[in-house]
């Protein structure tokens, strides 16, 4: 089941990048928003595990809508971007994020961050039985074999390069 992620940004480019790219990489569920009054009308109607906010939000004050979107969901992992990306500035007072990021974001750091704090905890290794190793195909057995069939495959693509790992 895909989680639910509430993104919200004032710069609607910024929030659109956000929610895209959480879409199409993870398969999260992203609801965007651009104020702390869309903040709290969404939670009502809605639960996150998520919330991805910007703290340049500035029609409310923004400690206090954090406050109140955590007292409603106590188990909610936030994450915020701070203003000039310094965690000590004094709009960031008796805030505690889960993590903090900073703009412009790596999208692979975001995701890592954002996997950790929603990662449900694995059932033991003791009852998890590891799925049999599968042989490798035919054509991987030979070089050349190899490296015609990956010759052939970047040909029907758009790629531009092409790696086989094992």
């Amino acid at each position: 089941m895909p989680k639910n992620i509430l993104v919200a940004s004032p710069h609607p480019t910024f929030g659109e990048l956000l929610r895209l790219s959480l879409e199409e990489c993870c398969a999260y569920y992203v609801r965007l928003v651009q104020s702390c009054k869309e903040i709290e009308d969404i939670s009502q109607r809605m639960n996150f595990d998520l919330a991805l906010l910007d703290a340049e939000l500035s029609d409310q004050p923004f400690p206090e809508t954090v406050q109140r979107l955590m007292e409603r969901f106590p188990n909610l992992k936030l994450i915020v971007f701070p203003p000039e990306n310094n965690p000590q500035h004094p709009d960031m007072a008796g805030l505690r994020p889960h993590a903090y990021m900073n703009k412009p974001f790596y999208l692979p750091d975001l995701v890592e961050v954002i996997e950790s704090l929603l990662s449900v905890p694995s059932a033991p290794a003791s009852a998890t039985l590891a799925p049999p190793p599968t042989p490798a195909p035919a054509w991987l057995q030979d070089v050349n074999t190899a490296a015609q069939h990956l010759t052939r495959l970047l040909l029907e693509s758009s790629a531009q390069a092409a790696l086989i790992t094992r």
